[in-house]
């Protein structure tokens, strides 16, 4: 049997990645990241499936983007947030579910 993934493809620019990596931006002006997000046991049709995804989605951006800076790094904070809230939003686009898109916008209205 063949296994399905959903194409919800984290692709992510990197911003902070530019400053961090001086001679990076030279070679090239983005760095993305892809990551497979696994929903073939979910029901997308359903807003308890779909609010799963959201989480699924939520945490490879975590990870796409570098992971949460800490206290020491807060001034990566705003380019972290960018990175996750493009590569969620990107996610949501390409699954192309009505009931994940009410989750994303739910976050989205109350600011997560």
């Amino acid at each position: 049997m063949k296994t399905k993934f959903i194409s919800a493809v984290l692709s992510v620019t990197l911003a902070c990645a530019l400053y961090l990596t001086p001679g990076l931006a030279a070679a090239s002006d983005y760095i993305t990241s892809t990551v497979k997000v696994r929903a073939t046991d979910l029901d997308l049709n359903s807003a308890t499936g779909a609010a799963v995804l959201y989480e699924r989605i939520e945490r490879a951006a975590d990870d796409v983007c570098g992971g949460r800076p800490g206290a020491r790094r807060l001034h990566e904070m705003p380019d972290w947030m960018a990175c996750r809230d493009e590569a969620i939003t990107n996610a949501v686009a390409r699954v192309g579910s009505d009931q994940l898109t009410a989750v994303h916008s739910e976050k989205e209205t109350e600011g997560e």
